[in-house]
C-alpha cells in the first residue's frame, strides 16, 4: 500500500468517525420534532452542540493519533523532558568544589556539560570558553559551544566551531559534531558543503534515520529533487529484523514518510 493510500485509509476512517459522532444527536433532533417542545428544542439544541464539539475532539484526537510523527514526538518530548528533570547534579558540585582550589578544562565542562542540561544556558557558555581558555583543544567544550549556539541560530560561529571539532574528531559525539555541522552549513545556504558532511558522516557510521532525513532536507534545498527522494525512502523504510529503533529514529521515519506523501513519493 502506498504512502497516499494509507493517508486516504485515515482520512476515510475520520470521516468515519464524524458520522458516527452525529448519528445521536440527529436523532436527538428527531425526537424532539416529534415531541414539538420548544424548550425541548432548546435542550435537544444544546445537546447537539454538545455532540458536535464532542465529536469534533475526538476527531482532532485520532487525527493526532493517526499523523505518523505525533506519537514518536510525543515520546521524544517527555525523554527529555524526564532528562531536565532527574539531572545528576553530583558531579556539578564536585567540579565546582575543585574549580575552587584549581582550574582545569575538564572541570569547567563538567559545569557547563551539567549547567545545559539544567537549562542554564548562560553558565553553561561561560564555563565552554573558560575550558577553552585554559586549554584549545578540549573539543568537548568546543562542541557543546557549537550546539548552544547551532540552538540560539548563530549558524555562521556554530559551524566554525564544529569544523575544528571534525577536524581533530571526526568521529566525535558518534558522529553528532558532523550532522551539527552539515545542519549549520545548510542553514548557511553552503549545501555542497553540508552534503559533504553528511555523506563523511554516512562513511564513518552507516547513515541513521536521522541523518538521511537530514541529507534529503539538504537535497530539497539545493533543489536536487531526486536525491531527495531517495534519502526520504531510505529514512522511511521499515523497520528491519533487529532493528533498535529510538525515539528520535522513529521520529525521524515519520517525518520522513510525511514528507515522502508531500513529494508524491511512495512509503
Amino acid at each position: 500500500m502506498t504512502m497516499w493510500s494509507k493517508t486516504k485509509t485515515r482520512v476515510t476512517f475520520a470521516v468515519v468517525l464524524w458520522l458516527l459522532a452525529l448519528i445521536a444527536p440527529l436523532l436527538l433532533v428527531l425526537d424532539s420534532m416529534e415531541r414539538g417542545s420548544a424548550v425541548e428544542w432548546v435542550d435537544a439544541g444544546s445537546s447537539v452542540a454538545g455532540w458536535v464539539i464532542g465529536g469534533a475532539a475526538l476527531v482532532i484526537l485520532v487525527g493526532l493519533l493517526l499523523y505518523p510523527p505525533f506519537l514518536p514526538a510525543t515520546r521524544v518530548r517527555i525523554r527529555r523532558l524526564k532528562s531536565r528533570i532527574h539531572v545528576d547534579q553530583a558531579p556539578l558540585r564536585q567540579a565546582i568544589g575543585r574549580l575552587e582550589h584549581h582550574e582545569t578544562a575538564d572541570d569547567h565542562f563538567i559545569v557547563a556539560q551539567v549547567s545545559y542540561r539544567m537549562g542554564e544556558v548562560q553558565t553553561a557558555v561561560d564555563h565552554c570558553a573558560r575550558a577553552l581558555e585554559i586549554e584549545a583543544d578540549c573539543t568537548k567544550a568546543r562542541n557543546l559551544l557549537a550546539k548552544i549556539l547551532a540552538k540560539a541560530g548563530q549558524h555562521e560561529q556554530a559551524a566554525a566551531l564544529y569544523d575544528l571539532v571534525v577536524r581533530a574528531d571526526p568521529s566525535f559525539g558518534f558522529g553528532d559534531a558532523l550532522l551539527g555541522l552539515a545542519s549549520s552549513l545548510d542553514k548557511l545556504g553552503q549545501h555542497e558543503a553540508a552534503e559533504a558532511a553528511l555523506a563523511t558522516h554516512e562513511e564513518l557510521h552507516g547513515g541513521n534515520r536521522q541523518a538521511l532525513l537530514l541529507r534529503a532536507r539538504v537535497a530539497a534545498h539545493a533543489g536536487d529533487k531526486d536525491k531527495q527522494r531517495e534519502f526520504l525512502t531510505r529514512a522511511a523504510a521499515p523497520q528491519m529484523d533487529g532493528e533498535i529503533m529510538a525515539p528520535e529514529a522513529q521520529l525521524a521515519r515519520a517525518r520522513a514518510r510525511v514528507a515522502l506523501m508531500r513529494i508524491g513519493g511512495s512509503k
